[in-house]
C-alpha cells in the first residue's frame, strides 16, 4: 500500500533564497513514517514530502499528488496553513482512484470539525498520531472500514462530528521509533530559513524532540501531547543524536520540546552524556525551556554541551496579564537566567505576545521596558491569536471580542489584533514604537554588532540585512 505523507510547510521554500517564514524537517510525519515501517513492514511503501520541497507554487499541488498514485494521503498542518491543507486534500480527493485522506497536526487537533468540513478530509487525527494512524492504515490494508478509534474524528452525512473518544498517548516515549530520517534530504532542509531565526553555526541541522507533553497550562497554548510530561531517557535522546551525527553528518540540533527542562535531572543528564560521548555538536533552543526555573549550573552545563542559542518564553512582563495567561512567571528569576545565558556566550531570544485580551497600554509598556532593559538579544514578538480550544479564546469571547481566526497570511501579524483594550491604530503604533525602542537600546546594539560579526555576507543576507549595515 502506497502512503504519501505531506507537511503543508511554506510552498516552494527550497527553490528560493532563505527567507521567512521558517521551515524545518517535518518531524511529525517522520515519526508517523517510522511507526508505519515498524508496525507494518513491507506491507507499506511510505513517501514523505513537504510543500516546501515538492512544489514551487500552489498550482503544482494537483500534479504532485497525482504523480504519487497514493492509497492513503496523510496531511500534517497547522491552522495558519489551512488554505494549503485544503488544496492538498481536494487534490487527493479529485483523483480518479480516490485515496483515503487523513488530516493531522495542530490544525485538526485544535478545531477538528472545522478542519474536516473545510478540507473534505475523510478522517482527522486529534493529538498524538502514531498509534491511531497505524491502525487506520492497517484497516485499509485489510480491506475493511476504519473502525472507531481513540483520537480519530469524522463527519457524518448530517454534518455532525463523531469521534472514537479521547486520544491515547504513548506512556513510554522510549518505545517510540526514531523518526525515519532516511526518507528526507536533510541537506535541503538545512539550507532553508530555520526556526531559530539566525544562520546555522554548523552545516547540517535537524529538529530534536526529547519529550512530549507539558505540565503547565498556559492559556494560549496547544494540547496536542497532553498535560503530563513524558521525557525520553537521556540515553535514548543521545543515541538518536549519535546516530544522526554518524550516519547523516548532522552537527546541529534544534530542540523543539514544549518544555525541555521540566525535569532538571533529565536535562542535566542529557547534557552530561553529550559531553561524555564527545559529540561534536551545537545546540539551539528555538523553543522549549522555562527560564525562571533554571540555575546557573544548568546554564553552564548547557553551554558545555554546545548550546549557542536559547529562547525564553516571556510573553508579557505585566503581572496582571501573566496571571490571565495562567503563566505566573517569576520575572526576576527569568531576568537572571537571561543574563546568565548571555554571560555564558549564548545568543538570547524571547517570545512576546502583544494584544492579549484585556491588555492595556500600561501592560504593554511594562513588557517593552522589561525587554529593553534585559540581556535579550533578539525579541520575537507576535500578536495574540485566540486559537480554538484555548483558554485565550474563552477570554476573548468573555470580553465580547472576535475569537474566530480566519487565516490571512498576507497580513497575519495584524489580522487578529482586536483583543487589546485600546483602539487598533493605537495598539499598532505602540507595538512598532516599542520594538524600535528595544532594538535601538545602545547595549543591545553593541551585542548585536558582535553577533553579526560571526557570519559572513551570506549569513547577513540570510537575516535580511545588508553586509554593510551600520549599528
Amino acid at each position: 500500500m502506497r502512503i504519501l505523507l505531506v507537511r503543508t510547510s511554506p510552498i516552494g521554500a527550497a527553490f528560493r533564497e532563505p527567507s521567512p517564514p521558517a521551515v524545518t524537517a517535518p518531524l511529525g510525519i517522520l515519526y508517523l513514517a517510522a511507526a508505519l515501517k515498524e508496525a507494518l513492514g513491507d506491507a507499506v511503501t511510505v513517501e514523505i514530502e513537504s510543500l516546501s520541497t515538492a512544489v514551487r507554487s500552489p498550482g503544482e499541488i494537483p500534479a504532485f499528488i497525482a504523480d504519487r498514485e497514493p492509497d492513503v494521503v496523510g496531511i500534517s498542518s497547522s491552522l495558519v496553513e489551512e488554505p494549503d491543507a485544503i488544496a492538498v486534500a481536494r487534490a487527493a480527493r479529485a483523483l480518479a482512484r480516490e485515496p483515503l485522506v487523513v488530516l493531522g497536526g495542530p490544525y485538526p487537533s485544535c478545531s477538528p470539525a472545522r478542519a474536516l468540513e473545510r478540507t473534505g478530509a475523510h478522517l482527522a487525527v486529534i493529538g498524538e498520531g502514531e498509534r491511531a494512524f497505524v491502525e487506520i492504515v492497517r484497516s485499509r490494508i485489510g480491506g475493511g472500514d476504519v473502525p472507531s478509534l481513540p483520537g480519530v474524528a469524522s463527519l457524518e452525512e448530517s454534518g455532525e462530528m463523531v469521534t472514537g473518544g479521547p486520544a491515547e498517548y504513548a506512556p513510554d516515549p522510549d518505545a517510540i521509533a526514531f523518526p525515519a530520517w532516511d526518507l528526507i534530504p536533510i541537506e535541503t532542509y538545512s539550507r532553508m530559513y530555520n526556526f531559530n531565526d539566525i544562520p546555522l553555526v554548523r552545516d547540517l541541522h535537524v529538529p530534536l524532540l526529547t519529550s512530549r507533553g507539558c505540565p503547565y497550562k498556559c492559556s494560549f497554548c496547544h494540547n496536542i501531547f497532553g498535560k503530563k510530561f513524558r521525557g525520553r531517557s537521556p540515553e535514548n535522546v543521545v543515541d538518536e543524536m549519535e546516530l544522526l551525527v554518524e550516519r547523516f553528518g548532522v552537527r546541529e540540533f534544534h530542540v523543539v520540546d514544549d518544555i525541555f527542562n521540566a525535569s532538571a535531572r533529565r536535562m542535566e543528564d542529557i547534557c552530561r552524556l553529550v559531553v561524555d560521548r564527545k559529540l561534536d555538536v551545537s545546540l539551539a533552543f528555538p523553543n522549549g525551556v522555562r527560564g525562571d526555573i533554571m540555575t546557573k549550573e544548568q546554564i553552564e552545563l548547557l553551554a558545555r554541551a554546545g548550546c549557542y542559542s536559547i529562547t525564553f518564553a516571556l510573553e508579557s512582563a505585566s503581572p496582571r496579564i501573566l496571571k490571565r495567561m495562567n503563566k505566573r512567571t517569576n520575572l526576576e528569576k527569568l531576568s537572571r537566567s537571561v543574563r546568565l545565558a548571555s554571560e555564558a556566550g549564548m545568543i538570547t531570544s524571547c517570545f512576546i505576545i502583544f494584544g492579549y485580551p484585556g491588555e492595556t497600554r500600561e501592560d504593554l509598556e511594562a513588557t517593552i521596558r522589561w525587554v529593553r532593559d534585559s540581556r535579550v538579544d533578539f525579541p520575537r514578538h507576535s500578536i495574540a491569536s485566540p486559537f480554538p480550544g484555548t483558554d485565550m479564546a474563552d477570554h476573548a469571547r468573555g470580553a465580547g471580542l472576535e475569537a474566530e481566526i480566519e487565516v490571512d497570511r498576507s497580513n497575519y501579524d495584524w489580522s487578529n489584533m482586536g483583543l487589546a483594550s485600546m483602539p487598533h491604530e493605537e495598539f499598532r503604533s505602540l507595538v512598532r514604537s516599542g520594538m524600535r525602542e528595544i532594538m535601538q537600546e545602545p547595549r543591545r546594539l553593541a551585542r548585536l554588532k558582535d553577533i553579526w560579526s560571526r557570519w559572513d555576507e551570506g549569513g547577513m543576507k540570510y537575516m535580511g540585512h545588508s553586509p554593510d549595515r551600520r549599528f
